[in-house]
């Protein structure tokens, strides 16, 4: 394949990506060494590499990256290296990224590299390994901007070392080395987390009178949240002044979300909806602008606007978002109006639009609020029978299961908790060791809940449903942060930081492979943190558990046949009775009918993956993607 072909191939796909104008890349480096050492690259790879890399995984999985490498499609520079070692660590460990800086020659331990590596040890609290990359950058003459500076002094702040972080900002001075608007953000920062009033004022000033920094809006945002920290909110609110005045450009949309955000914070709600106001004028509204605004103004109480903005939604988005009426629906439900909530859903459904496992779920519990229980169980149970099995994004709160449980115990309904337990286990909310525990407990004459008041979150319920529910704005004056995963190390015109986010970047995003099931059914020896077994084995794809005649049955979906269910009895008996059922009746079931064909579930970023993998490999005409 020529490396043009591929060029042109990544570009292409990098539109449909929905990378829209982000800068170009080429596919090898036309950097010199010289250039590299110094810092001052002129490629324009700027942020399109790892965009793309996360584009195909959520998390930038460098897998792409290195099967490009393997396959000499992709000549790696010190720029490709600095982004892998960053991926790699994120997505395999800093041991690993350690193992990749050591195995690339020594022509790409350049600036980028080291600054990448540097990033890494930040990333996890590593201060001795930071500071002995800071020295190596420094024995090789490197250290004359403040890129790598920022990074170190943004990890002595978060690990508390306020004596570093001063001694390290001397350096700069003494060695000449200007201050960026990164460096400005975490003095601000620093000093508010040690409620310094007079260093706040002073760093402003500097800010303000420094001539070689080009200031933006995200440089009073961060003064304003200095100042919110040290409770001056008239200081804080006249930095919002100033950053309003200096929002223009392709980034005016993130700044109009984070004013409104900030804005919201301070309990100022006529500026927040005075932005809101320039904020349509001044541009197009997507679906995230939507959801930066409705979850300020929810905080201040005032449903009737909510309901103004989210009409205005319904009426001129096209790309319909199912968190947006969640607000609503989580806001009815939190304030009893269980009738508005059910209308509202109604609505929604006779429109054509979508509901997923939150809109459920907060019905649930608003029922719950309200002392109704099986109108909570019934609720609970769409929410259940909507969510993915691998979903992460949700998982309800214990003691909401443990409400509906008791609603069973209190009903005497063995058949329906069990049916309901089961539901549970089918979508890995609980573990096959809880699962049977509940199970057992619920054929006493006196059941109790005991399986899960005893469990912590990992053993049965991943998180609570108030932790994983829809996001929201938080309200708190939290200190200004600064983000580095937008900061290119190869680059000394420091981008502008983000608004609300951490010193070192913390995309603690996991992961997720795609179960995929297939007639041969496997064993697994996966094991909770607590030691029990999990419910993966290939055999529960084939059956189901049931309680018959007070003993828990394993159901085979092929011939109706009851088997022993229990964990305790393992389950080589039903992956010896599958694979003889399967071959008997010729993949048919008893009745002669066709069973349904079980494919699992889909990852749509593993198959993104995958079709971006086809189409380089075999240089497909991108119609394909069209058709």
């Amino acid at each position: 394949m020529k490396l043009l072909r591929l060029s042109s191939v990544l570009h292409s796909i990098k539109s449909h990506l929905g990378l829209r104008n982000s800068l170009g890349f080429s596919s090898y480096s036309t950097t010199t060494a010289t250039a590299e050492r110094r810092g001052l690259t002129k490629e324009k790879w700027s942020g399109s590499i790892p965009l793309i890399y996360r584009k195909i995984s959520p998390i930038g999985d460098p897998t792409m990256s290195m099967w490009m490498t393997d396959k000499r499609y992709f000549r790696i520079s010190a720029a490709d290296a600095a982004v892998r070692l960053n991926l790699i660590s994120k997505v395999q460990g800093v041991e690993q990224a350690e193992n990749f800086f050591n195995s690339i020659s020594k022509t790409l331990r350049t600036l980028p590299t080291y600054t990448a590596l540097l990033k890494c040890y930040a990333y996890v609290r590593n201060v001795e390994k930071a500071e002995a990359t800071m020295d190596k950058i420094r024995e090789l003459g490197l250290a004359k901007w403040p890129m790598a500076y920022n990074i170190l002094l943004g990890l002595y702040h978060r690990t508390g070392n306020d004596e570093k972080l001063v001694s390290l900002m001397h350096e700069m001075e003494e060695n000449g080395i200007g201050w960026d608007r990164f460096t400005y953000g975490i003095r601000l920062t620093a000093y508010a987390a040690v409620s310094d009033v007079e260093g706040v004022d002073k760093t402003v000033t500097r800010m303000e009178s420094d001539t070689s920094v080009v200031l933006d809006w995200t440089c009073y945002t961060a003064a304003a949240s200095a100042y919110a920290k040290l409770g001056r909110l008239d200081k804080a609110v006249a930095m919002m002044k100033k950053s309003e005045g200096l929002v223009s450009g392709k980034r005016s949309t993130t700044a109009y979300e984070c004013l409104i955000t900030q804005y919201a914070t301070y309990g100022k709600k006529d500026d927040v909806l005075r932005i809101w106001q320039v904020y349509k004028e001044k541009r197009k509204v997507f679906n995230k602008g939507y959801k930066s605004v409705i979850s300020p103004v929810l905080k201040f109480d005032d449903l009737e606007c909510v309901e103004r903005i989210f009409e205005e939604w319904e009426s001129e988005n096209s790309n319909y978002d199912t968190r947006i009426p969640n607000f609503l629906i989580d806001a009815y439900c939190r304030r009893g109006l269980m009738e508005k909530a059910e209308t509202f859903m109604d609505r929604i459904i006779s429109m054509g639009g979508k509901l997923d496992e939150f809109s459920w779920y907060f019905l649930a519990t608003g029922y719950l609020q309200n002392n109704q229980p099986q109108k909570a169980v019934e609720k609970m149970k769409e929410a259940i029978a909507v969510c993915h099995v691998c979903h992460k994004r949700w998982k309800p709160d214990k003691e909401v299961v443990a409400a509906c449980l008791e609603y069973f115990k209190h009903e005497g309904d063995v058949d329906e908790a069990g049916n309901f337990i089961n539901l549970l286990g089918d979508k890995n909310i609980i573990s096959v060791d809880v699962q049977d525990r509940l199970l057992n407990n619920f054929l006493q004459k006196e059941p109790n809940l005991d399986a899960l008041s005893e469990l912590n979150a990992d053993d049965a319920l991943v998180g609570d449903g108030e932790a994983l529910s829809e996001p929201e704005v938080e309200m708190s004056s939290s200190q200004p942060n600064i983000d580095f995963d937008g900061y290119n190390p190869l680059n000394t015109q420091s981008q502008a930081p983000s608004c609300d986010i951490n010193l070192i970047d913390m995309d603690d995003a996991e992961c997720e492979s795609g179960r995929q099931t297939s007639q041969a059914p496997r064993r697994s020896t996966k094991r909770s943190s607590s030691g029990g077994p999990k419910h993966t084995s290939g055999a529960w794809n084939h059956f189901k558990r049931e309680i018959i005649n007070g003993e828990v049955k394993a159901i085979c979906n092929n011939c109706g046949k009851a088997l022993a269910g229990h964990h305790k009895q393992g389950t080589s008996h039903l992956l010896n009775h599958i694979t003889l059922c399967l071959k008997k009746n010729g993949g048919k079931k008893v009745d002669g009918t066709s069973p349904k064909p079980n494919f699992g579930s889909v990852d749509n970023d593993i198959l993104r993956q995958k079709i971006t993998k086809m189409i380089i490999m075999h240089e497909l005409p991108l119609s394909i993607l069209r058709s």
